[in-house]
């Protein structure tokens, strides 16, 4: 959370998300709400299935260092539409809700 002062007195801003207190922008807070949400969900699938990380590569068809750096939640080294393949890969489909 950022304090500001205004008159001599602290007040504090308040975010919906971590995503908008660390962004620049509405529109990267966006992007990053949208990437975490689908690396979350990537990651459950692997985890309820109960997948070795290889396993998970094999069926994500992408490489075992990709698989580690989503579990980790590097979430800076994917784009959107890389995780998007790796859902429909998964044979799972992306619902949209704009809000």
């Amino acid at each position: 959370m950022q304090s500001e002062f205004y008159n001599g007195q602290e007040t504090r801003q308040v975010f919906s998300s971590v995503w908008d207190a660390l962004e620049d922008t509405p529109f990267d807070a966006e992007r990053m709400k949208i990437k975490s949400r689908l690396m979350m969900g990537i990651t459950e699938i692997i985890r309820t299935n109960g997948w070795s990380q290889a396993d998970a590569a094999r069926r994500c068809c992408v490489t075992l260092p990709r698989i580690d750096d989503l579990l980790r939640g590097r979430i800076n080294r994917f784009s959107i539409d890389e995780l998007c393949n790796i859902v429909a890969a998964l044979g799972h489909e992306i619902k949209i809700a704009i809000a």
